[in-house]
């Protein structure tokens, strides 16, 4: 335990243990990654009707981001953490087993109430267990544990649906499972406070009241911060969504590949980026951040072969590298320690407008202007990101 404490920069150890086991939990969550819009296509071949129900995880996880936040204020993290890997899990079962549309829905929508609840529960771990001036390496030790499994997920992914890619949902669901007790050991038992039967009691008018008195209190800064997620989300789905549809000439393992080097440079310049907020102006880096990410996906575009197509999504990896890390940051110093779970709850929804939008506006952009449409509006999303942080960003 000393010698991890040394050298991970005096990071807590619990923290480190949680990340790997955090880790593991992101490879079985990405594992979908390389199927998830073919499969969905076996349930409509329009891409406006493709975007929309691709979206609908990201509208049961919207609806439960604020509900889990308060859930995580009121039970802690140690049996939250557990609930909504549990539910995730279960939900790529479903998926595994769905063959016509009701039990699609049935599984984005658990699928989405779990991941709410994980997300939500895991960000108010990490800024438990760090400080402030070890906060930026927290946040980027956090990005670079699920930024490697998104790495290695669609990797894994794409290689077990060579052969039938329902499988991809199976292996993950089982992968899933085997870290709820995981996570249940490393997570002390300190951070139990009430029950989970108890804590849902009365949740969805505390969870809205709670995030309206948030919103009227906060900060411009936060404020902006808020739409700034929501720019990075959107410009990440939508890699993830068309990327596959864009490049048809590419096959299954290689969109994996593809994903894999993109989520492994992020990983890479992670917690560099981290490291970096905590001792240079984090206006500065999330400015360059969105610049150069901007300008990637418009060359991405151009890419003419699998070679150049994997050569910038690598350099994309690393341009994002300096937008997630920081906002948590920032996001984090800008709250007081008993607003992190209200906080987080909304920080989420956030990133899941940006990620619906991403995959509801890009299909109806891609049924007008081709899969390559929402690359380009990708950009401009980006580019705009970089404007609004030097005007609207006080430090």
């Amino acid at each position: 335990m000393h010698f991890l404490h040394r050298h991970l920069f005096g990071l807590s150890p619990t923290l480190v243990t949680f990340t790997t086991i955090l880790l593991v939990f992101s490879i079985a969550s990405a594992m979908d990654e390389p199927v998830f819009s073919r499969f969905t296509e076996l349930f409509t071949a329009n891409p406006a009707a493709l975007g929309m129900l691709i979206a609908l995880n990201s509208v049961a996880y919207m609806l439960m981001c604020e509900p889990a936040g308060v859930l995580v204020g009121r039970a802690g993290t140690r049996h939250t953490i557990a609930l909504g890997v549990a539910l995730e899990s279960a939900s790529f079962f479903l998926f595994w087993l769905a063959y016509d549309i009701p039990l699609y829905i049935a599984a984005a929508t658990l699928a989405g109430v779990g991941s709410a609840i994980m997300w939500a529960a895991a960000r108010v771990f990490v800024a438990d267990f760090s400080t402030d001036h070890s906060r930026g390496k927290a946040f980027g030790l956090y990005s670079m544990s699920w930024g490697i499994g998104w790495a290695v997920g669609p990797l894994v992914g794409g290689f077990v649906a060579l052969s039938d890619m329902r499988l991809a949902f199976l292996a993950a669901g089982l992968l899933m499972a085997a870290t709820v007790p995981a996570f249940f050991a490393v997570t002390p038992k300190s951070e139990d406070r009430n029950s989970i039967r108890k804590s849902f009691d009365h949740i969805g008018r505390s969870a809205l009241s709670a995030g309206i008195n948030f919103l009227k209190n906060s900060t411009g800064t936060v404020r902006w911060l808020f739409i700034a997620y929501a720019a990075t989300y959107f410009f990440w789905s939508v890699m993830w969504v068309f990327a596959p549809l864009m490049f048809r000439e590419f096959d299954i393992f290689q969109i994996g590949m593809l994903f894999f080097v993109n989520a492994l440079a992020y990983s890479a310049g992670a917690f560099t980026a981290g490291a970096l907020a905590d001792k240079y102006s984090r206006k500065a880096l999330l400015i360059l951040g969105f610049l150069a990410s901007g300008t990637g996906m418009a060359v991405f575009v151009l890419s003419g072969s699998f070679t150049a197509a994997l050569a910038m999504g690598a350099v994309l990896g690393v341009t994002t590298a300096f937008t997630q890390p920081i906002l948590d940051t920032l996001m984090i110093s800008s709250l007081k320690k008993e607003e992190r779970g209200v906080g987080s709850g909304l920080t989420l929804i956030v990133l899941e407008i940006g990620t619906m939008s991403a995959s509801a506006i890009g299909g109806i952009i891609a049924a007008f202007g081709g899969y390559a449409a929402p690359f380009w509006f990708a950009a401009a999303v980006c580019l705009a990101g970089a404007i609004g942080t030097a005007a609207f960003l006080k430090r």
